[in-house]
This record gives structure tokens, C-alpha cells and sequence, in this order.
């Protein structure tokens, strides 16, 4: 991608910068730009600036504070319940938002985290779902931290560039919103 212009108000607080080179989406499940284990190995710990470049026909999803990549659901979640049975739920935590989509493309929400019982692998969430989750349709959960001081995820239109300032992102995620592949380019500014 060649240089990048920070810009003044910038030069002062991006102490390193994170290429962000053809990040790819090929499935619908949610994929890392920028993971929390890449913050950790890089001795970073927010995310301050995004500039990145979305190429491909399809919308696409940013999310913010990720903890770690989503988690398949070990069997079907019906609306008008809340309980959620993921295959581990070492990634989860009571408290944390969940993202809780299929691979339609469609049907999602976010949920929180009320109870959670290991030894069935339960999420049990404060409300009702709205939707139900199957998993022959690739019912996923994504577990969401910090999200009260950031948006849950930006909608991303193809062919445009998304540049942010002044962000606390602690990791960034990126998810297509049809059966058209996405491609990211771009760079993160990270202290």
C-alpha cells in the first residue's frame, strides 16, 4: 500500500503501525485484521487508528474488541430462550457481549452473557433470543469485550475506504455480509 499519510493530529499519539495487507474473506464466519494475540506479540495494547480499504461486491462488517475468533454453536439455539450451548466456552466470559449469527448472512443480534455452565458448555444470555440458530446453517457466537465504549460493529460498504481516529479498539474483526469475497488493505495505527 506505500506511505501513509497520519496527519498531525495523528504523529503524536501512533506509536507503530500494523500493515493490514489483502485481508480476505472466504467464508462467512468472522475473520481477524487484527487479533489480540498479534496486539500482545507486537508489545501493543489498543488499536488508535484505522485506515483501511475495502475491495470486492459485498458489504462487510467491522468489529471492534473481539476476544478471541468465533466459537460454532454445539447444537441449535431457538428463539424465545436463552440459553446457547457453544463447543468450549473458555473464550466467554458472564458479562461479555455475543454476537450470535448464521452463515445466511441475515440473521444475527447480540446478546449478553448472564450465566455460564462449563460442564455443558452453556451460555445462558439476560434475555430471550430473537432468532433461532441452527448449526447446518453455521450458527456461530463471537464473544465481544469493552463494547459499551464502542459501536458493536460498523457496516462497511465495498469500494469505499474507512479511516477512524481517535479509537481504544483492543482488536478488529472483519465479517462479508454476502457470498462475495472482501478484500481489506489498509493500515492500523496501535500503542
Amino acid at each position: 500500500m506505500g506511505s501513509t499519510n497520519l496527519g498531525v493530529k495523528q504523529a503524536n499519539t501512533v506509536a507503530n503501525i500494523i500493515a493490514v495487507d489483502a485481508v480476505a474473506t472466504t467464508a462467512a464466519t468472522a475473520k481477524a485484521v487484527i487479533s489480540k494475540s498479534t496486539m500482545a506479540t507486537a508489545g501493543r495494547n489498543a488499536i488508535a487508528y484505522v485506515e483501511l480499504q475495502f475491495a470486492g461486491a459485498g458489504d462487510s462488517w467491522l468489529i471492534p474488541n473481539v476476544k478471541n475468533a468465533s466459537d460454532a454453536l454445539a447444537s441449535n439455539a431457538s428463539s424465545a430462550q436463552k440459553n446457547v450451548v457453544v463447543t468450549t466456552v473458555g473464550s466467554f466470559a458472564v458479562g461479555d457481549l455475543v454476537l450470535l449469527y448464521e452463515n445466511d448472512y441475515t440473521t444475527h443480534e447480540f446478546a449478553k452473557i448472564a450465566s455460564i455452565t462449563t460442564g455443558t458448555s452453556t451460555l445462558t444470555m439476560v434475555g430471550n433470543l430473537t432468532n433461532t440458530y441452527a448449526t447446518a446453517d453455521g450458527a456461530h457466537a463471537l464473544p465481544i469485550e469493552d463494547w459499551a465504549n464502542d459501536n458493536a460493529y460498523i457496516k462497511v460498504k465495498s469500494g469505499y475506504d474507512w479511516t477512524r481516529d481517535r479509537l481504544n479498539w483492543t482488536s478488529l474483526y472483519l465479517r462479508r455480509m454476502s457470498a462475495v469475497n472482501i478484500t481489506v488493505d489498509g493500515v492500523c495505527g496501535v500503542v
